[in-house]
């Protein structure tokens, strides 16, 4: 159960660091 936890947990961090990675990208490219 813990495995699965940490799982959603990472999952859920590397989402959030796509999310932040591809907004620092698109303001890149508007400016």
């Amino acid at each position: 159960m813990a495995g699965v936890g940490y799982g959603q947990i990472a999952a859920r961090s590397l989402e959030h660091f796509s999310v932040r990675l591809h907004k620092e990208r698109a303001r890149r490219q508007y400016e």
